[in-house]
């Protein structure tokens, strides 16, 4: 050999050895986010099953809102699975503090599992999230027919009128019909590739995992959903609106405000606020013509609009804001006495819109068309508003006030500490959505010591589309430590990212008297990065979120051979083999969901693609190769 030739393969050596021990150390040290291999969101054991058809050019079709109490849903999936938990997609418009119990059964009535379907548990959030644990793990056998069965309201039950409102469940359908608008959706699913043949259905997934509850200190959705009010004053035929209170102590009335989503801005238009007296026992207020109103004050629609901010986003508006009226006269309210503050307006306004927090109604709000001389629920179903009110010896007010929906090109995250050391944390719901063609990653990470996170990352995800992020590895919390979770946008990888990604944030008032709705109080919360730095936002207060951890079942023979199936929807051909599958359907097996993991937890540090567990050997190699450099070096 040359002496050229011999001087090219020394270099090339030397050139390989230093690339390996460049790229064995790139993998035993953190990398930026950017390049962290985060392949978590699409784990087929952590979500195996969904109804959601996706067919390619065939759009979403809405389906009718589903009642969930005394119903029978049937179900089958497409590959044999195991699941411990059912998610439904949710409306934000139904409510009802009641429970129902719902029960997975074969076809033929054997119990499997039952669930709490609490109408309390999800706080009017809509999207997929919170999802219902069952009693037990479960195995559904492919092609098989399966049903859940929900109870119905109790009889008692007169909550927004008999019999109650039960939580609304979005449907899916064959051909849309935008709802209720009777308007068709072209293109249609052919029924042949619908869910089990069905014109429409429920849009619900199967999963296995372990809800971690907000004892825990590893959940936080109390009382997550606003939106907007139909029954909104001068909507619909000049409707008013009444809100009741309860006077608490002998004082006099100063101010009244109420949180609005828009206004179509007229100067000559008003929003009249009245208070009144109660008809007795709290039922409704006195009409004007049983009773002249008490105090009276007005803003018009033009100082409306002026009042609402797009800092504050809502997850139906760009903007928001509260607008508040002082009553100059200052009426006199008495000690254990209820009171109505009625709102409406001079004209008939089909732009006002009120907030509507969807949860057990603190203080109850009436509609009516004809001043209260009959009245009733709103037709929303029954309702709280975001209001304040300020008297001389005291202030009432809704504690939460709004979620606004939090659009972002950065990062946002929220503190958290677990109330003990929790092992197994494989995934987290949240209630957060991106736009198709854009990722969203979102990671656990440590506290950089400063209330902010430090960037080293203990596990992470994708965001899908489901409402649910499953970890590249599960994690063990301790107890009492704070950590972060961290949402970053990542590029737009289409052409079709037509919206920010959007982040949903609890906000509470800064004044309010009662803050056991406050997750973590001031110090956990929400904080943004928009590029110089974490800090922490005035109106911003906790995000939504539900921690999850490992079931003792993730390594079950059942997964060996399916764990890189798909979790796609039953087809046509799923419905043909249920309905002749009954007499196999008691095919199904039970086992008792574990509380504890048995599973071998693993801390992520955000490593490449090679490993840390590898980097000596890469070193060693590469070593060996400088030193052969060397030596053929001396010898020429």
């Amino acid at each position: 050999m040359g002496k050229r030739s011999s001087k090219r393969a020394r270099d090339l050596v030397l050139l390989v050895g230093v690339v390996l021990v460049i790229a064995a150390f790139a993998s035993y040290v953190k990398v930026p986010l950017s390049t962290v291999n985060l392949q978590g969101g699409s784990n087929p054991i952590d979500i195996s099953f969904t109804t959601l058809v996706s067919l390619p050019g065939v759009p979403f079709n809405w389906g009718q809102n589903l009642h969930l109490d005394g119903i029978s849903i049937p179900v089958a999936v497409s590959r044999n699975i195991e699941a411990n938990v059912v998610d439904f997609d949710l409306s934000d418009r139904a409510y009802d503090p009641n429970n129902v119990t719902m029960y997975f059964e074969t076809s033929t009535g054997t119990v499997l599992a039952t669930g709490t379907f609490s109408e309390w548990g999800p706080y009017g959030q809509d999207g997929t999230y919170p999802a219902v644990q069952l009693s037990q793990v479960i195995t559904l056998q492919a092609g098989v027919q399966y049903q859940m069965v929900f109870s119905s309201l109790p009889s008692t039950d007169t909550y927004g009128g008999s019999p109650g409102v039960a939580e609304d469940a979005i449907q899916e359908g064959a051909c849309g019909d935008n709802g209720d608008s009777g308007v068709i959706v072209a293109p249609c699913v052919p029924l042949s590739q619908a869910y089990l043949g069905q014109e429409q259905w429920p849009i619900f997934s199967l999963g296995l995992m372990n809800l971690q509850p907000t004892t825990s200190g590893l959940a936080n959705f109390n009382y997550g959903a606003y939106t907007d009010l139909e029954a909104s004053p001068g909507k619909n035929g000049n409707l008013e609106l009444g809100m009741r209170f309860l006077a608490s102590s002998s004082e006099q009335l100063v101010s009244f405000e109420v949180m609005v989503f828009g206004s179509d801005g007229s100067p000559a238009n008003q929003l009249v606020f009245t208070l009144r007296s109660d008809a007795g026992g709290g039922v409704h207020p006195l009409s004007l013509a049983a009773a002249p109103a008490l105090a009276t004050a007005s803003v018009t629609m033009a100082q409306v609009s002026a009042n609402l901010s797009a800092a504050y986003p809502t997850s139906t508006s760009s903007s928001s804001g509260f607008v508040k009226v002082y009553f100059l006269t200052r009426p006199q309210l008495s000690a254990g006495q209820y009171y109505w503050i009625v709102m409406a307006t001079t004209n008939g306004d089909s732009g006002l819109t009120l907030g509507r927090l969807v949860n057990p109604y603190r203080e109850l709000v009436l509609a009516s068309s004809n001043d209260f001389v009959g009245w009733g629920t709103p037709g929303d179903g029954p309702t709280d508003i975001g209001f304040k009110i300020t008297a001389t010896s005291q202030v009432i007010n809704n504690a939460l006030i709004s979620t606004p929906t939090l659009e972002y090109f950065n990062e946002v995250a929220q503190s958290f500490s677990p109330s003990a050391t929790t092992a197994g944390v494989k995934g987290v719901w949240d209630f957060s959505a991106e736009p198709a063609g854009e990722d969203l990653y979102v990671t656990i990470q440590t506290d950089s010591g400063s209330d902010s996170p430090s960037g080293t990352i203990l596990a992470g995800g994708v965001t899908p589309q489901v409402g649910y992020v499953s970890f590249n590895s599960s994690v063990t919390l301790n107890g009492g430590t704070k950590y972060w979770l961290v949402y970053r946008v990542g590029p737009c990888l289409s052409s079709s990212c037509s919206y920010p990604s959007k982040a949903t944030i609890i906000e509470y008032r800064s004044d309010m008297y009662n803050s056991r709705y406050d997750y973590g109080g001031t110090a956990l919360h929400a904080e943004v990065n928009s590029g110089s730095g974490w800090a922490s936002t005035a109106s911003l207060g906790d995000m939504v979120f539900q921690f999850v951890t490992l079931t003792g079942h993730e390594g079950d023979p059942i997964w060996t051979t399916s764990t890189t199936a798909s979790s796609s929807s039953m087809t046509s051909s799923s419905s043909t083999t249920s309905s002749t599958s009954s007499s196999s359907s008691s095919s199904a097996t039970t086992s008792t969901s574990s509380s504890s993991s048995t599973s071998t937890s693993t801390t992520a540090t955000g490593g490449g693609q090679l490993g840390s567990q590898n980097w000596g050997l890469w070193v060693a190699i590469g070593l060996v190769g400088v030193f052969a450099y060397t030596a053929t070096r001396k010898k020429h």
